[in-house]
């Protein structure tokens, strides 16, 4: 399994709030789909996948903030 950690979307970001998972444990997800949309304090930004693979857990639910690289979600990874 691997970590899915929080994308640094800016210079000076430190942390992220999710407000929308995209996705649900067990859903597939192909590199390139909308996974996650995160607040900064300065823009919203809808992240894209950077993987195949399958949602296995989520860390951070809606709602809540992690700090940029802190573990998000879990995932196990597929080839292609």
């Amino acid at each position: 399994m691997m970590d899915y950690l929080m994308p640094k979307l800016g210079h000076v970001q430190e942390v992220g709030t999710v407000v929308e998972w995209r996705k649900r444990p067990g859903d597939a997800i192909k590199k390139g789909e909308i996974l996650i949309v995160v607040e900064t304090e300065k823009t919203t930004v809808e992240v894209e996948a950077t993987f195949n693979g399958i949602l296995q857990t989520v860390l951070t639910p809606a709602g809540e903030t992690a700090p940029v690289g802190a573990p998000i979600a879990t995932y196990r990874e597929l080839p292609g």
